[in-house]
């Protein structure tokens, strides 16, 4: 008998930016083969990767259930792509009993969160990408070989792993996109002041990606563009986030689509709750709640085309909105403060230098005639103190239930029988006490929705919310449905 067995060489390195050459009398081996399919692959991720992004494409909605054997958690089937650029696709949909999970994972949530916990404690829904080799195939051997030793598998199958832990997976480049864009939230275009200068611009990019320390040693609050460069200022500081700050997000040289090996995982969720221990277990305490604040979602280009149509047909209504350049006040201007008192246009030219007239109207004071402006004949609306803004709106049945839509999450959390209901929206509403806030004040408009006429009547601001009456009169104050409109004036 032989003592020589058949030996095959391990595939060499391959290389993700290499493609096999096909040339006539190339002898192709399994080296080729596996050489073509990557650099496929990691065209494909690096195209999820490079420009979109990682996060849940669709599906994988996340309940809890009450079952008798404690909370369940229940995570229904679609589709998400890891932080390095691979489809994560979950068929079915996927459950786990939390008690369950507690029993066998004793040693982890001591390690986390102390022996015993102290308070609530939080854990993370995770999905990960993986793989599996299937399908057992002969393949040729020597003589006198196990059964191993002459089969492989013919086929690697895409997987997924969905698990609980008590650690949150890595996410630096979301967190450090929706921190950017929370910059750009403060940012205001006004032509009040000179504004940030384009390095100061570029400067809170990099600090707020964690390049540089802060900028300023006073920040200039609140930050502001001048008109005349404000797209220009915005346009180059886009292209610092993508020169400087996303090259560190996306790592590797060799394999651009790959993220750090840490950054594998994509979060679905934080399960927050109590628990106890029982016997030689523990077992959750009260209600399991579902944090889904820190999830990140990959939006299609479809979506984002739609987002920004609107935008941009708001935007097209919104007429003049800078001082700097009112003209055109017959057809464009949306500063009502410019009207007759009887909604008629006054101004019909421009109010630039160029002109040669007025461009502070407090000059009219002095000299009205300059723009026939007539102050003394009452004929002009006084300018408002501040910005006007709608902050919530919706529609509410007679028991405080939503109808259909609400703008700003507006909501109902108290409702007393004679008709009183206290509502709350979530853009930091201020309690418009004049001692506390001079500078700020609501407008509440409402109707009422019923078979017989109502009253609608603004009661109280209240510290939690604004307290209204929407009721029949005379009949006990019935409550009734109601519409309404909150809008805010404020100087900031």
């Amino acid at each position: 008998m032989s003592e020589f067995t058949t030996y095959y060489p391990e595939s060499g390195n391959l290389e993700p930016n290499k493609r096999v050459n096909y040339v006539h009398g190339l002898v192709l081996g399994v080296d080729e083969f596996q050489q073509e399919e990557l650099y496929l692959l990691e065209k494909h991720r690096l195209h999820h990767r490079g420009l979109h992004g990682y996060g849940t494409v669709y599906g994988l909605a996340l309940k809890v259930e009450d079952t008798d054997g404690g909370p369940r958690i229940l995570v229904r089937s679609g589709m998400a792509v890891s932080p390095q650029g691979q489809e994560i696709c979950v068929p079915k949909d996927q459950c786990a009993q939390l008690n369950l999970w507690l029993s066998h994972n004793k040693s982890e949530i001591e390690t986390a969160f102390g022996s015993p916990p102290e308070g609530p404690i939080s854990l993370y829904i995770v999905l990960c990408y993986t793989q599996c080799q299937t399908d057992l195939v002969p393949i040729p051997s020597g003589p006198c070989q196990s059964l191993e030793e002459t089969t492989a598998p013919s086929r690697v199958a895409d997987d997924f792993i969905l698990k609980l832990t008590a650690t949150p997976p890595e996410q630096t480049e979301d967190e450090t996109i929706k921190s950017f864009f929370a910059l750009l939230s403060q940012i205001s275009v006004s032509d009040a002041s000179p504004g940030l200068t384009q390095e100061e611009l570029n400067d809170l990019v990099r600090y707020e990606a964690g390049l540089t320390s802060p900028p300023f040693s006073s920040p200039p609050e609140p930050y502001t563009l001048h008109p005349d460069n404000a797209q220009a200022y915005l346009r180059n500081a886009f292209g610092v986030w993508v020169t400087e700050v996303r090259p560190l997000l996306i790592a590797g040289l060799e394999n651009c689509a790959s993220a750090p090996q840490e950054e594998s995982c994509v979060l679905l969720g934080q399960l927050d709750f109590e628990i106890n221990l029982i016997g030689q277990d523990y077992k959750t305490a009260g209600t399991v709640s579902i944090d889904q604040s820190l999830r990140p979602y990959l939006y299609s280009s479809r979506f984002i085309q739609e987002v920004l149509l609107s935008r941009l047909s708001t935007a097209t209504q919104a007429g003049i909105t800078s001082h700097s350049s009112l003209s055109d006040l017959e057809t464009g201007d949306d500063h009502t403060q410019y009207l007759h008192t009887d909604g008629r246009r006054s101004l019909g030219g421009n109010l630039d230098a160029s002109n040669n007239k007025i461009t502070n109207l407090r000059d009219a004071t002095a000299d009205p005639d300059a723009l026939n402006l007539r102050t003394a004949e009452n004929r002009f609306v006084a300018a408002m103190a501040g910005p006007y803004t709608i902050v919530a709106a919706g529609r509410f049945s007679a028991e405080g239930k939503t109808i259909g839509p609400v703008y700003n999450k507006l909501e109902v959390i108290d409702q007393s029988e004679d008709g009183e209901f206290l509502i709350f929206f979530e853009n930091k509403y201020l309690n418009p006490d004049r001692s506390d806030d001079p500078d700020h004040t609501y407008i509440v408009r409402g109707a009422v929705e019923g078979e017989k006429p109502g009253i609608f009547q603004v009661k109280a601001f209240e510290k939690k919310g604004i307290r209204i009456i929407s009721a029949i009169p005379g009949e006990d104050n019935k409550p009734l449905g109601f519409m309404i409109e909150v809008a805010e004036i404020n100087k900031r």
